[in-house]
C-alpha cells in the first residue's frame, strides 16, 4: 500500500491503476478515473467519495489533487453537482431502474445531445453526447464479458 494516507474532506484525483488483476474491481468504475473527488468516508486501505458510495478506491489509486478550486469547478459533463443528491448520482439511480434498458436510455441521451448541440449547448452538448456514448459502450463491454 502507498504511504500516502487520505482522511475525510481530503480533496483527490482518481488514477487508474496500471496493474492487471489487482486493479479496478469494475470497468464501472472508469468513469472516475481523472476525477476530483472529497473524501466522504476513509478507512486505512480504501476512501469513499460523497457522489460515489457505491465503490471503494484504494489509496494507491489517489493523489492530492493539485487545488482546492480543482474540486469546486463545475462539471457539467461527467459529474454535474446538480445530478447529485444524498451521496447518489443520478446517473447510478437510473441504471438501478432501468436495468437491461439502461443502455438505449444512454444511446437516446446522446441523440439528444447531437439533436441540439447547435441550438443550445454547442461543443458542451457534444461533449455531453461523447460522454452518453462512452458509457454505453462500458455497458455493453460489461454485459458482453
Amino acid at each position: 500500500m502507498s504511504e500516502t494516507k487520505f482522511k475525510v474532506g481530503d480533496v483527490v484525483r482518481v488514477r487508474k491503476p496500471k496493474e492487471t488483476g489487482g486493479g479496478w474491481l469494475s470497468p464501472e468504475m472508469d468513469i472516475y478515473d481523472g476525477g476530483v473527488y472529497e473524501i466522504n468516508i476513509a478507512s486505512c486501505s480504501a476512501v469513499r467519495f460523497k457522489n460515489c458510495l457505491q465503490w471503494a478506491f484504494r489509496h494507491e489509486w489517489l493523489e492530492p489533487a493539485s487545488t482546492v478550486n480543482e474540486c469546486s469547478k463545475p462539471d457539467n459533463v461527467n459529474h454535474p453537482a446538480h445530478y447529485n443528491q444524498g451521496g447518489i448520482e443520478c446517473i447510478d439511480a437510473i441504471k438501478a431502474a432501468l436495468g437491461d434498458g439502461f443502455v438505449s436510455y444512454l444511446r437516446g441521451n446522446c441523440i439528444k445531445y447531437l439533436w441540439r448541440c447547435e441550438h443550445k449547448g454547442g461543443i458542451e452538448d457534444l461533449r455531453k453526447a461523447a460522454w452518453y456514448l462512452d458509457r454505453a459502450i462500458k455497458e455493453m463491454e460489461v454485459t458482453s464479458e
